[in-house]
C-alpha cells in the first residue's frame, strides 16, 4: 500500500476516534470492499475501513508521520540493529473477548510471511528471520540484516488472533481485531457498520458510538450528500470537487500533504 493511502486511512481514523461527542459517523465510499482481511487487502475502500479502526499493529504512525507505540508500548533495538524486542501492552483484548498476547503477534507475522496465505504485505516483514516469544507480553524479532524501516513496516501489519494463522477466508467477512471499533454488520451493496469497542484499552476512546461506511458509487451523489448532512465525510474526494467543497459554508476542506483532498462536514 502506498504512503498516500496509508496516511489517508490513518487521518480518517484520527477523526473517527477523536470527535467531541458520541454519535455514529456516516462515511461515503465509492464501492463495497472485496474483503476485510488485513493481511490480504490492498484496495483503499478496504483499508480505510479496517486500518486502525478494526485492526492495529505493534507500532503506529501519528499525524506527523512519526513512528509511535501501538500494541507494543515500547521496544529495544540491539546495537547491531538485528534484534528488536517489543513489550506489549497489558490488558488488550480482541473483539471476541480473548486476550491479545505475544503468541498472537508471532502468528500474525508468520501468517503474513506464509506462502500459503500469499499476503501482498509479505515484503514488509521479509527481513524478519527469527521470531521468539519470550513471555506473554514480550516478543523478539531477529533480522537478517539491519533494516531501519522495520518499525514503520510493522505499523501496517495487523495483529490477529493466533487461531486464524492458517485460515485464509476467516477474516474476509468477519474481522476480529483489537481496534477502537468492532465489526457489526455488512449489508451487500449497502453499507458496513462498525460499533464502539467498549473494552478498548485507550481511556476515553473512541468517542463515537459507531461508524457506518455507506457504498455510494456516484461521485456527484457522494459530494452532494456531505453538504446536505446525509454524510459526515467523504474520504479520498476527487480533486475536481475541491471548489464545490470550498464554496460550501457547511463544509471544511482538508488537504494533507500526503493524502488526497477530502471534505468533512
Amino acid at each position: 500500500m502506498s504512503l498516500r493511502k496509508t496516511t489517508a486511512a490513518l487521518l480518517a481514523t484520527t477523526l473517527l476516534t477523536g470527535m467531541a461527542s458520541a454519535a455514529t459517523l456516516n462515511v461515503a465510499i465509492d464501492s463495497s470492499p472485496a474483503g476485510l482481511d488485513p493481511h490480504l487487502i490492498t484496495a483503499f475502500n478496504s483499508v480505510v475501513i479496517v486500518q486502525s479502526n478494526i485492526y492495529e499493529g505493534l507500532t503506529a504512525i501519528d499525524k506527523d508521520l512519526a513512528v509511535v507505540p501501538g500494541l507494543a508500548e515500547s521496544w529495544e533495538i540491539s546495537p547491531d540493529g538485528l534484534n528488536y524486542t517489543f513489550k506489549l501492552r497489558a490488558g488488550v483484548k480482541f473483539h471476541d473477548g480473548s486476550a491479545m498476547d505475544a503468541d498472537d503477534v508471532a502468528a500474525s507475522i508468520r501468517r503474513v510471511q506464509s506462502a500459503a496465505v500469499a499476503s501482498p504485505l509479505a515484503s514488509r516483514v521479509t527481513p524478519i528471520t527469527g521470531i521468539e516469544v519470550v513471555d506473554p507480553t514480550t516478543i523478539k524479532f531477529t533480522l537478517d540484516a539491519p533494516f531501519a524501516p522495520i518499525l514503520t513496516s510493522l505499523s501496517g501489519i495487523a495483529i490477529v488472533p493466533a487461531e486464524v494463522e492458517t485460515n485464509v477466508e476467516g477474516l474476509q467477512q468477519t474481522p476480529i481485531g483489537t481496534g477502537p471499533f468492532k465489526f457489526a454488520e455488512w449489508q451487500p451493496n449497502g453499507f458496513i457498520s462498525l460499533a464502539k469497542n467498549e473494552d478498548y484499552y485507550r481511556d476515553g476512546l473512541p468517542k463515537l458510538d459507531g461508524v457506518k461506511f455507506n457504498f455510494v458509487p456516484e461521485s456527484a451523489t457522494r459530494q452532494s450528500a456531505s453538504p446536505a448532512g446525509n454524510m459526515t465525510c467523504c474520504p479520498a474526494s476527487i480533486r475536481q470537487r475541491r471548489c464545490n467543497c470550498r464554496a460550501n459554508p457547511m463544509s471544511r476542506c482538508r488537504k494533507p500533504t500526503t493524502s488526497p483532498i477530502r471534505c468533512w462536514v
